[in-house]
């Protein structure tokens, strides 16, 4: 499935040699990213996120382990990492990011 999403991003946006991941993103987060209420992302820095990366972010329901299929594509725009003093743990991540557009699959 992650194959699909990154390359309907490439297909849909023209992304053809940037670097795009995939996150799972569950509801109703989901929503407020495509609304473009939700700006910023909270997540463990296992990734090396980093100004200018591309995510699809993809509507995951965990209660039946898959995704819906529908996705979004973002770009990181600015990370803040390990500021214990303002509740942000030892190797977390927020980082802020511009939505692109939907993808479908």
């Amino acid at each position: 499935m992650k194959e699909k999403f990154i390359k309907r991003a490439r297909e849909t946006f023209g992304y053809d040699t940037a670097k795009i991941g995939l996150l799972k993103l569950v509801q109703p987060y989901f929503d407020s990213v495509i609304s473009e209420e939700k700006k910023a992302e909270i997540r463990k820095d296992d990734k090396q996120f980093s100004e200018g990366d591309l995510y699809v972010l993809a509507e995951y329901n965990p209660t039946m382990d898959s995704y819906s299929g529908a996705a979004c594509l973002v770009v990181i725009t600015h990370i803040l990492r390990d500021i214990p003093q303002y509740g942000l743990k030892e190797g977390y991540a927020v980082w802020s990011f511009r939505f692109i557009g939907m993808i479908k699959i």
